[in-house]
């Protein structure tokens, strides 16, 4: 009879491996906050030089709609109000036509966020039924898994 204790492949408890992947996630996290810190120091600027351009913008685009309906009015031959009419009238269609490629932009990118929400929460839950031992009866519930 062999009487050679048996030697297992798998190990003796899934808490040091749960204990090492916790640890590798509080340590993804810091990561992160220390790079995000970094960008937030990197950006300030570009976000200070970002509202001035906004700023002048904002002052310029009264005095180039004013100019563009001069210049029709006098090139041709329109009267004041039609001109003004013509040139506000442009205005607010290639505002709607910016408005509609940013509503489309951020879409896109909320759902390419939405996409990888989702396989974290796929990741997770592949990582839960790795971890689960078959053996265990007394497997936690959820709030809505109450027989």
């Amino acid at each position: 009879m062999n009487n050679a204790p048996k030697t297992s492949t798998k190990p003796k408890s899934s808490g040091h491996l749960v204990r090492n992947l916790l640890e590798l996630g509080e340590l993804q996290i810091m990561l992160l906050r220390a790079d995000a810190a970094a960008a937030g120091k990197s950006t300030r600027v570009a976000a200070l030089l970002v509202a001035v351009a906004i700023c002048l913008l904002l002052a310029a685009a009264p005095v180039l709609l004013l100019s563009a309906a001069a210049w029709l009015e006098s090139s041709q031959e329109l009267s004041r109000s039609a001109s003004l009419a013509l040139t506000g009238g442009g205005a607010v269609v290639l505002a709607a036509v910016l408005l509609v490629a940013a509503r489309s932009s951020i879409n896109r990118g909320l759902s390419m966020l939405s996409q990888t929400v989702d396989e974290l929460v796929q990741n997770i839950e592949c990582l839960k039924r790795g971890l689960a031992d078959p053996h265990d009866e007394a497997t936690p519930q959820g709030p809505g898994d109450h027989d």
